[in-house]
């Protein structure tokens, strides 16, 4: 019950997490989410908890058979996929509205390809979507049930679970293989200041490095930081003013 559940959890994540990679990577003016920076923090956080949920249901299931720990199960289920088909929608709507409206502003390399890779794997996701739904909300005996053993079940559930999970773990694979490492700016360390042209500021790659750079004659590391990238790196400093002389 366990893998049934972070199975699914793997599909929307992996999309979510191409589609925002692609959205992140797109100059600020056309990035849709730059201006809602809390709307991927809800995302994330609602996948995590029903990550949760689905663990503490799968426990409730295996754990024991009382009626209360097996009610409290399926409730977790139908809350976990709850969160799941909200986070499906906004990926899924995402990518279809930068396949169809953005493709011209992308411009890191390879990455139009995983938006069509997440495009083509979305009815696959909505299909084990659906599955879940009908599972969480069925009764046992039906062909959909949770723990339903026939034939028929069996045939089902190699249709709208193994075989649909196969298709896109296969095509996120190939995306992830074929598609460049992302190189946003960030990943740098420096980006420059808009405040004062002219100046350089730093980001979280910078702060990150600094950071180890601090810890690592506690880690028995050398420094190797490049001098000419130290003497780049300056935080949020004015240019200075030319003085004349009187």
């Amino acid at each position: 019950m366990i893998c049934e559940s972070v199975g699914l959890i793997s599909l929307v994540g992996a999309l979510t997490g191409l589609i925002f990679r692609v959205q992140g990577n797109m100059p600020a003016p056309h990035a849709v989410l730059a201006p809602f920076p809390f709307v991927t923090r809800l995302v994330h956080l609602a996948t995590i908890a029903a990550l949760i949920l689905s663990i503490l249901a799968g426990s409730d299931f295996s754990s024991t058979n009382s009626a209360s720990d097996i009610t409290q199960g399926r409730l977790f289920i139908k809350v976990a996929i709850g969160l799941l088909t909200g986070v499906f929608l906004v990926s899924g709507g995402l990518s279809v509205f930068t396949r169809t409206h953005q493709m011209g502003h992308i411009t890191a390399p390879g990455e139009s390809r995983l938006v069509t890779v997440c495009v083509i794997a979305i009815p696959f996701i909505a299909v084990r979507l659906v599955y879940g739904w009908l599972g969480a909300c069925l009764s046992q005996g039906s062909i959909f049930g949770l723990f339903s053993d026939d034939a028929a079940a069996t045939g089902v559930r190699a249709v709208m679970q193994i075989a649909v999970e196969l298709i896109v773990a296969w095509l996120f694979l190939w995306a992830g293989l074929t598609v460049p490492k992302s190189t946003r700016p960030h990943h740098h360390g420096v980006l420059q200041n808009d405040r004062y042209p002219g100046t350089m500021r730093q980001t979280r790659g910078g702060r990150t490095a600094m950071l180890r750079q601090g810890f690592a004659p506690f880690s028995g590391h050398a420094n190797t930081v490049d001098p000419q990238q130290e003497q780049g790196v300056v935080a949020e400093t004015k240019p200075a003013h030319n003085v004349q002389e009187v």
